[in-house]
């Protein structure tokens, strides 16, 4: 497992938060917990089942913006 922090755009409110987190984790090969203080998700992860790539396109689904690494 890998383990990253990902800076996260657009997230004013725990709605927004749960929002991200929830599917985050509903996702094969993550688990992933979500700050609202600092903006960003801790993000692990199964380098087998998931690429970087994979996270971008999850939390842009979720219509809030990836911002790169920390």
């Amino acid at each position: 497992m890998k383990k990253i922090t990902v800076k996260i755009g657009g997230m004013g409110c725990e709605h927004c938060k749960r929002t991200i987190e929830e599917y985050l984790n509903k996702q094969e090969g993550i688990t992933a917990k979500v700050s609202l203080e600092n903006n960003n998700a801790t993000i692990s992860y199964d380098e087998e089942k998931v690429k970087l790539d994979d996270i971008k396109k999850y939390i842009e689904d979720t219509e809030y913006e990836y911002l790169g690494e920390e």
